[in-house]
């Protein structure tokens, strides 16, 4: 709740309690007047019922004004009364004063009560009703109780009608000023309230981009650990056996162990060309203006020159409006093949292609090498190449990054025996996916 809407409750509070303290005194004076007109009432049952209304009326008016301003769920719900609680409350009202009008005539002066209560609480055409009726019981009141001479009717009618008209209209624009004023209040916090959630919404949505980023870091960083283990580590641990070896063999067979000495250098020089080539590959960030299909190409001319492959080339120009996720994925799936092919394919011929399909973009590698193990086992039995969705060996973890990266953006991959010999390796990616 805004303090403006706080201020107008407190407001409309006073107001109606000010009304009260009239209501009261006028109650008061009528009761007062109608003892002092027909004293006899006072020793019987008509004074008492009379009393006994008078005091339930007030009860009443009283104990409206604390539920609608004063009461907890008042204060959560700040505004104009609903109009079938204001009905019954003015109707309980109105049936009191005929009641107590109908003991005594004196009191049909508090009809002037509801009155103004109809044009402060109802708005239009609702309010025709509870006007129409209280016009009814005060016009009734002045001819039973003023009795005035023919003569004087026709100017007490328009002294009457201007006296309601203007008492009418201010009770009726103080009513729809303060409702007016409510409601506008209302919906300024309520775009408060939106704004602050928005907010809230915005920094959850900062804290959970931080988190990303972080898990995005932590996952690197185990994919380098891995490469490093799988690269460096193995190296590490072959050149130190292999030295051990030629330790051993130098007095026995120098020969054996010159060989094994040359062995290493060759595994040791091998080891320095992957890890140079995982640091360019660090170093060097996607450049989001290049198209994929020119990044792919110069990682496949490099790899090939290294492992000493020929690449042929099958790709499509009209891709250079691709989204930054798919761009990324297809980078990184490409590189990893490649990486793969140079490492342990020992091939001759590779065949790289990316290609627009409607919406989708498929990019396909397909290598004349080795092939993956379990490929060429399940390709000798079958009379065609085997489509299969193998995972990386363990402690490996290239073919399962490159799948996860493909179906994370409601993509397909699968690697595939070749026609003859080697791997193809396939990715399909919707042109729309997003993380």
């Amino acid at each position: 709740m805004s303090s403006e809407l706080e201020r107008l409750h407190r407001t409309g509070g006073r107001m109606n309690l000010f009304w009260l303290v009239v209501t009261t005194i006028m109650t008061a004076f009528y009761l007062f007047s109608a003892f002092n007109d027909q004293p006899d009432m006072l020793h019987n049952w008509r004074g008492a019922a009379l009393l006994l209304l008078a005091g339930i009326f007030l009860f009443r008016y009283a104990w409206w004004y604390w539920t609608a301003y004063h009461t907890r769920r008042a204060v959560e719900r700040i505004g104009p009364t609903p109009w079938r609680p204001a009905l019954l409350h003015w109707g309980i009202v109105f049936g009191m004063i005929c009641l107590m009008t109908a003991l005594n005539p004196m009191m049909g002066w508090l009809f002037w009560v509801t009155f103004g209560m109809a044009f402060a609480i109802f708005r239009p055409p609702l309010m025709l009703l509870p006007v129409g009726l209280t016009v009814l019981g005060i016009f009734y009141t002045l001819f039973v109780i003023a009795n005035p001479p023919p003569e004087a009717i026709l100017w007490i009618v328009i002294g009457m009608g201007l006296a309601m008209a203007s008492t009418g209209y201010m009770a009726y624009l103080q009513g729809r000023l303060m409702r007016e004023r409510v409601e506008r209040e209302q919906v300024f916090s309520r775009l408060e309230d939106a704004h602050r959630q928005l907010a809230e919404a915005h920094r959850q949505l900062e804290l959970s981009a931080v988190r990303d980023a972080e898990m995005a870091v932590i996952a690197e960083r185990g994919r380098l650990a891995r490469e490093m283990h799988d690269t460096i580590g193995h190296a590490l641990v072959l050149m130190a056996v292999k030295l051990e070896a030629a330790e051993r063999l130098r007095a026995v067979n120098p020969e054996r162990a010159d060989h094994e000495i040359s062995v290493t250098k060759e595994v040791a020089r091998s080891t320095m060309s992957e890890m140079r080539a995982t640091l360019a590959n660090l170093r060097a960030p996607l450049n989001e203006q290049e198209p994929p299909g020119e990044m792919l190409a110069r990682r496949a001319r490099e790899a090939g020159e290294r492992a000493g492959f020929h690449v042929t080339y099958q790709i499509e120009h009209n891709l250079d409006d691709l989204r930054p996720p798919v761009r990324e994925a297809l980078y990184r799936i490409g590189a990893e093949a490649l990486t793969n092919i140079e490492k342990h394919a020992h091939a001759r011929e590779v065949v790289l292609s990316l290609a627009r399909q409607c919406e989708t973009i498929t990019l396909r590698i397909e290598d004349d090498g080795v092939g993956l193990p379990a490929l060429v086992t399940a390709s000798k039995h079958t009379s065609r190449a085997l489509a299969t969705q193998p995972s990386s060996p363990p402690g490996h973890y290239g073919i399962t990054g490159m799948r996860e990266r493909a179906e994370a953006l409601g993509g397909r991959f699968s690697l595939t025996a070749g026609h003859a010999q080697g791997t193809i390796v396939e990715a399909e990616i919707p042109l729309e996916a997003t993380p």
